[in-house]
């Protein structure tokens, strides 16, 4: 037979598909109450973003092959250009975690990092994750790809942003505290906002 028993009992299961929309729906609902509290942050100046960076609106969208699992996210605010990039990415990813990562490359990598580097306090103290991979496009947590910012000690973690020509912050949050998303979101979004006024 062409299907396992275990793989016809799925291809012939409507309950499944249909509760997997159910939780689509729901992550997305997360989504957009999450782009809503970092709005009305914005609205209020209780944060600021460069005026290239778009903020009237975010982009949801969602994929089924994120290393062979689905994942839906968020993009607010947001830049990606050929030569900048400026995004807050809050990521559902199936099977896995909850993240939101802050995405600096180019121009906006090079303006912030000054910044950064004079706050690193900052980073120590919300334990936020570093990016160490070698492309921007990784959202896994292995250990090539982000490290905790504890694992870097002495001048090293100084060194690893003059060495990157971009970086990612990150904080994980578990899929089961996932009614926490919009409240996480906004916290670390107001944090990582802090290092740019240093």
């Amino acid at each position: 037979m062409y299907l396992t028993d275990k793989e016809l009992s799925y291809l012939s299961n409507t309950d499944f598909l249909s509760t997997k929309r159910v939780i689509q729906q729901k992550v997305n609902q997360l989504l957009v109450e999450t782009e809503e509290k970092m709005k009305v942050a914005i609205r209020q100046r209780e944060v600021t973003v460069p005026a290239r960076v778009q903020h009237q609106a975010g982009k949801i969208s969602r994929g089924e092959n994120y290393h062979g699992l689905p994942y839906q996210l968020l993009d607010f605010p947001r830049l990606f250009s050929r030569d900048d990039v400026f995004a807050f990415r809050t990521m559902c990813w199936w099977g896995n975690f909850y993240s939101v990562t802050w995405h600096l490359q180019g121009k906006s990598w090079q303006a912030l990092q000054p910044h950064i580097q004079k706050a690193q306090h900052v980073l120590r103290e919300e334990k936020v994750f570093v990016c160490v991979h070698d492309t921007p496009w990784e959202y896994h947590r292995q250990e090539n790809n982000f490290l905790p910012v504890e694992a870097f000690t002495g001048s090293a973690l100084h060194q690893h942003f003059e060495d990157m020509p971009f970086m990612k912050f990150a904080r994980f949050l578990p899929l089961e505290k996932g009614d926490q998303l919009p409240v996480f979101a906004l916290k670390f979004f107001k944090k990582m906002n802090a290092l740019m006024q240093a």
